[in-house]
């Protein structure tokens, strides 16, 4: 994974994506407020949502968004994703966005303010060996 860079937002606020020929993951961290705090040791944080710039929304879990989400090349066909998957070009055949935000379908002051994303770069391997090539 290579940096590209790392910018804060607020929820509902659009975040632009860096461009980048290969698939980009965004490492969404969401910081939990003092009410949060509380409220998560005795219910469930509301549900947090991403939407992408071209409508597809993505529901996500705040304890696990920061080990990444890929954002610009967002498989929606089997084709697509197998694509994605077999590395075999840069540039997966995934249609590209290049902006989202993320929001609540409640107000609630669960969360802190800011949000950081840090944004890498996700290089797919063309030379690495099918599975069934390695020696064990």
């Amino acid at each position: 994974m290579i940096p590209l860079a790392t910018v804060t937002a607020g929820l509902d606020e659009h975040v632009d994506i860096p461009r980048s020929a290969y698939p980009v993951v965004a490492k969404i961290h969401l910081g939990y407020s003092s009410v949060g705090n509380v409220l998560k040791m005795i219910y469930r944080a509301p549900p947090v949502f991403v939407q992408f710039n071209d409508g597809y929304v993505s529901r996500i879990v705040p304890g696990t968004a920061s080990n990444g989400l890929i954002c610009n090349y967002i498989p929606k066909m089997p084709d697509q994703l197998i694509s994605f998957y077999a590395g075999t070009s840069q540039r997966p055949i995934c249609p590209q966005t290049n902006s989202f935000r993320i929001h609540m379908d409640e107000c609630s002051p669960v969360f802190k303010d800011e949000i950081r994303i840090e944004f890498e770069e996700m290089r797919i391997n063309s030379d690495a060996p099918d599975p069934g090539e390695i020696e064990s």
